[in-house]
């Protein structure tokens, strides 16, 4: 397809709806952005950069193509307020906010678009000094529909009525983490057909057998005795379930039903078993299982794909049952049978990254873990819920509990040294640029960052010739969720309903940075026309991508939509730039800023690694064709269902002596487990606990216990849940915390 001619003014930008009228260009627009110092709408290089695309050299000061073209399309001239002398955002708002919101270089240069965090743009809104947006609604033609179309973020923006910021949104509606798999692993330890390859001796599983997971089989079946539960097998006694076809297209795929494989390395393990036995009796239960759906013209070509590929359909049970075989054979892997493979782990030594450890509580259908609001999430039944006090997530942590002792979770995983690093796990399992690199299978991060690894095959980071698995055409790359029972209903007796999903829970939504009118602007009138643009598909995809000739000629489908797509010219001046995607976007071509815009879901492919945009595009196209849910903002307006991200904003205070009452509660889920020693629920699931074990202090400085957690979920959700639940309305409120006047 090729791309769009897109009027510049006058005709729509999107279907039914027009850009404000263009520009008058009377006393121009001053816009300051300034990301980290180094980055806006003009060139801040320390030298030259010489545009192949445009045969020009960009010096400091001069404006960059993607404002050049937002320039002439609005017929708007640009001056660049800032003066780049500040790198963080707080210090920057100081800075301006205390000269009156004016230029830092230039006094008489009045700012008319101000980037900043939404606290500081609200706190200008509530001071009087920026403009509400609100009453300027019907000159955003393109603005005003998105909020017409999405309630719940109109009522995240407003504060007491009035609106300060167009939103910004990294990829709206998008899935931000994923699990993330060494495929070339799955397919050495799954296609390799030659048993003798495999592991035999007696240290099976690496060179720390008391971890080994062979030596136990401490993770019970979750799906039951067979590999799918009674209620998922048809009257043919098969298991039916959506794939993505061979042509793309969501079709139905028939499974055999079988002896759990968990229940059947359990029996094999509590005999004692080698790598080789496990692997054996793992390839014949797949055979059993996905065989007639592999050959020649089927759905998979080879049985590894049963778990990484588009039409991915496998089970918590198989992809545990997957990590105790890689596990088990590090010779197989390595080259080295003394070695252990690390099986799944998180980025570095970081709280957030701990925290990508209770993650993992999805791959068992728990919600609420990956929640962009604390760990709230709505139920089936429309109510508001806390995954911190729900037996749920509790039952979940025992899962957790079972493989860490099997060693398939990073030992220590929470560990805090004195000199901490936040990619030391992903530098050394899958980079593996540090001196002590090892072999990593599985993370649950940002598919960029973890696939940029792959990089190292196309001479970045270790040479390649190290790596005894050989990339072929797959890699480090993300895979979509397992079959899992999500409560998605409600039965007739009021109880949840379970049923066998695919389900993304994490959703991209509202970012914590925009741009703002200040009061103190003398061009009001194009700031708003520049804001709507932003929200138009031409300024969209410029504000992405950079101006037309930056792209290829044809528009392609990428992720379920219409996208254009980088060209080779622009590619190349990224490789030579050094640069990574986002960096070089943002200092050479001046696209992809948190300014107030929703960002493309292709853009965030495009922008990873070659080989992980297999996986990525995989997954987000399952997504886009409804073979895996996920979870949106206002999934269906004026409902809230289980698959409806909560809200991030527009709460109630909760007093300091209410959130003392369950201080203990909020310690345990707190994200401050990197650590010297384990906590809260890093020590439930990695030691030997029981109710009574001291698990921390709280904020009250006093010791709780797992008795303690119990103990004030209910007192958590009278007060934190019930005036969360109340705020959204009371439609929300869970039928247990009605008042009963």
């Amino acid at each position: 397809m090729k791309k769009k001619t897109i009027a510049l003014c006058g005709l729509a930008a999107v279907a039914g709806l027009s850009l404000a009228s263009c520009g008058t260009d009377t006393t121009g627009l001053d816009i300051y952005i300034n990301y980290q110092g180094a980055s806006g709408i003009t060139y801040q290089g320390a030298s030259a950069f010489t545009n192949t695309i445009e045969e020009k050299t960009y010096t400091t000061g001069v404006l960059l193509p993607t404002w050049q073209a937002f320039s002439d399309n609005l017929n708007i001239k640009f001056r660049d307020a800032s003066g780049y002398t500040t790198d963080a955002d707080n210090d920057t708002y100081n800075l301006v906010q205390s000269k009156g919101y004016v230029s830092d270089t230039d006094a008489k240069q009045k700012i008319d678009l101000f980037y900043n965090t939404t606290a500081n743009i609200n706190k200008m809104g509530n001071a009087g000094d920026a403009v509400n947006l609100v009453d300027h609604l019907d000159e955003m033609p393109n603005f005003k529909a998105f909020l017409e179309a999405n309630p719940t973020i109109r009522k995240t923006l407003e504060q007491s009525g009035a609106i300060y910021y167009t939103p910004y949104f990294d990829g709206y509606n998008d899935i931000e983490r994923m699990f993330v798999m060494d495929t070339q692993i799955a397919e050495k330890v799954i296609d390799t057909t030659d048993l003798n390859q495999f592991d035999t001796g007696t240290t099976n599983g690496g060179s720390n057998p008391s971890k080994n997971v062979v030596q136990s089989g401490s993770y019970q079946p979750y799906m039951g005795d067979n590999n799918y539960r009674a209620d998922a097998i048809g009257t043919d006694g098969k298991v039916e379930v959506s794939v993505v076809g061979t042509d793309g297209k969501a079709t139905k795929a028939k499974l055999n039903v079988v002896e759990n494989i968990i229940k059947q390395q359990n029996a094999l393990l509590a005999n004692g078993c080698t790598g080789k036995q496990l692997a054996e009796q793992f390839q014949k239960y797949l055979k059993d299982v996905y065989g007639d759906l592999v050959g020649d013209g089927k759905l998979y070509s080879k049985y590894s794909e049963v778990f990484t590929s588009i039409s991915a359909i496998y089970t918590p049970d198989d992809l545990i049952a997957l990590m105790r075989v890689v596990k088990a054979n590090p010779k197989l892997i390595t080259g080295d049978g003394t070695k252990e493979i690390e099986t799944f782990f998180p980025r570095g030594q970081a709280n957030n990254r701990v925290d990508n450890i209770a993650d993992m509580l999805q791959l068992w259908g728990i919600q609420g873990m990956v929640s962009e609001k604390e760990m709230l999430y709505f139920s089936a039944d429309g109510k508001l819920r806390d995954a911190a006090t729900t037996q749920a997530t509790y039952d979940g942590l025992e899962y957790l509990k079972a493989i860490y002792k099997e060693g398939l979770i990073l030992d220590k995983f929470w560990d805090k040294p004195a000199s901490t690093s936040g990619t030391a796990y992903l530098d050394k399992y899958f980079k593996k640029t540090t001196n002590d690199a090892e072999y990593g299978f599985m993370m649950y991060d940002y598919a960029a960052a973890t696939t940029a690894s792959n990089d190292m095959v196309d001479g970045v980071g270790t040479d390649p010739t190290s790596r005894k698995i050989p990339y072929s055409s797959k890699g480090i790359m993300p895979i979509l969720p397992p079959l899992a029972y999500w409560n998605t209903g409600v039965n007739q007796d009021s109880t949840l309903k379970a049923t066998l999903v695919r389900h993304a829970d994490e959703n991209r939504t509202l970012k914590s940075n925009s741009w703002c009118i200040p009061t103190t602007s003398d061009n009001i009138a194009d700031a708003i026309k520049l804001m709507d643009y932003m929200f138009s598909e031409e300024g969209a995809r410029i504000q992405d991508f950079g101006p037309e000739q930056y792209w290829e000629d044809d528009l392609k489908v990428i992720a379920g939509e219409e996208s254009p797509v980088l060209n080779e010219k622009t590619r190349q001046m990224l490789a030579e730039s050094g640069k990574d995607f986002w960096t070089f976007m943002r200092e050479n071509i001046g696209s992809t800023h948190g300014i107030g815009c929703e960002r493309s879901k292709a853009l965030d492919v495009q922008a990873t690694n070659s080989y992980g945009q297999i996986g990525l595009n995989n997954l987000k196209t399952a997504i886009a064709v409804g073979v895996v849910n996920s979870s949106l903002v206002d999934k269906v307006i004026g409902t809230n269902t289980w698959d409806t991200s909560v809200p991030t904003a527009g709460y109630p205070s909760i007093s300091a002596d209410n959130q003392a009452k369950y201080a203990g509660l909020t310690a345990f889920w707190s994200s401050d487990k990197c650590s010297d020693k384990p906590a809260g629920w890093v020590m439930w699931i990695s030691q030997d606990c029981d109710d009574t074990t001291v698990l921390g202090t709280d904020a009250n400085k006093a010791s709780y216990t797992m008795a303690t957690v119990k103990e004030q979920m209910s007192i958590k959700n009278e007060i934190y849940l019930y005036q969360y639940a109340k705020s959204i309305g009371d439609s929300a409120i869970p039928s247990e915390l009605q008042p009963t006047n």
